[in-house]
């Protein structure tokens, strides 16, 4: 009996502590790990904002620095201060009905806004944009070095663009040209200088470099030659006739000896034609074109031409005979 009360109690003893330590974990350890947590969290936190708030100044400073190259802070401004130059700077070089045309602005939004927390303290800065893109447009018309100096002017202009496409159309046969130039500047919305970009006056000694290549317009036409004058000298002599064609050679290189033998007791040379097939039998005093046949050897025949004796052997054509005396003379 005294067993069995001393193995409860100490089962009960068990249950209690398990039980005791179970409710501690979930009142006390683990809320208070959440709550430590939480401050780590909240430390981090704090020490990014502190890093952004000590940066903020440089940022801000070079967000000015770029707004300083813009045309202003909002799309009124910068579209008339776009079009005011564009049109300055065609009429200042001289061409001829120009034009200045500006797109709808176009918002790029940051490309970092996908890594931004979706919380409302953040909501502003993903969803506002980068900066804003307008497009414009010019065109007119002028002399190739007219055209030229209104690209490169606008090359030279010291706000922020991307030249896109330039268009030379000639005309006149090359005398005069439509120009079509097409630009993208950007400004940062809100962010401002409140002053103008300054453009300083333009240095035409930028073009020395074409100087040569303006001077001579490779796209001009060349003007039609003078006709010539025809001079009545007479009659003219009747050109002589061409002289005939040559006769035709002998196929020398067709024509195989393809043995040497002996019927009814008379030498026979047998050759034949590698093209047309054509089998020919000589016997010595038989002829072929200008060849005479003056002998038959065992493996080999002699020929008579112009040039001399030549010999042929069996198996090859006549044109590989071998000369072995030529003739007198």
């Amino acid at each position: 009996m005294r067993l069995s009360s001393m193995a409860a109690i100490v089962v009960g003893g068990a249950i209690c502590v398990f039980v005791g330590r179970s409710v501690v974990m979930r009142t006390v350890v683990a809320p208070r790990a959440e709550a430590v947590e939480r401050i780590d969290a909240l430390r981090r936190n704090i020490e990014v904002a502190r890093r952004a708030e000590n940066e903020a100044p440089e940022a801000k400073a070079r967000l000015r620095s770029i707004a300083a190259q813009t045309l202003g802070a909002d799309a009124e401004t910068v579209d008339h201060r776009l079009r005011t130059r564009l049109n300055r700077i065609a009429e200042e070089a001289g061409l001829a009905g120009p034009v200045v045309t500006t797109t709808k602005p176009l918002a790029r939004l940051s490309p970092a806004r996908t890594a931004m927390p979706r919380s409302t303290a953040w909501r502003s800065l993903r969803d506002e944009p980068d900066f804003i893109e307008i497009d414009a447009t010019l065109t007119g018309e002028g002399p190739i070095d007219t055209v030229v100096t209104v690209v490169d002017r606008v090359e030279a202009e010291p706000w922020l663009k991307r030249m896109g496409r330039v268009r030379l159309d000639a005309k006149d046969g090359g005398d005069r040209f439509v120009l079509s130039v097409t630009l993208t500047t950007i400004f940062l919305p809100g962010v401002s200088t409140g002053d103008d970009v300054d453009s300083p006056l333009y240095d035409r000694r930028r073009l020395d470099r074409l100087a040569a290549l303006l001077a001579a317009n490779p796209f001009r036409v060349p003007p039609p030659p003078e006709p010539v004058r025809q001079v009545d000298r007479g009659p003219r002599p009747r050109p002589a006739p061409p002289p005939p064609p040559p006769p035709p050679q002998f196929p020398w290189s067709e024509w195989v000896l393809t043995g040497v033998a002996e019927a009814r007791g008379v030498a026979e040379a047998w050759l034949r034609n590698t093209r047309s097939g054509e089998v020919r039998r000589l016997e010595v005093g038989g002829t072929m074109d200008n060849a005479t046949l003056e002998a038959i050897e065992t493996d080999a025949v002699r020929l008579r031409i112009p040039e001399g004796l030549v010999r042929v052997i069996v198996g090859s054509t006549l044109a590989d005979r071998v000369m072995i005396a030529a003739s007198a003379g």
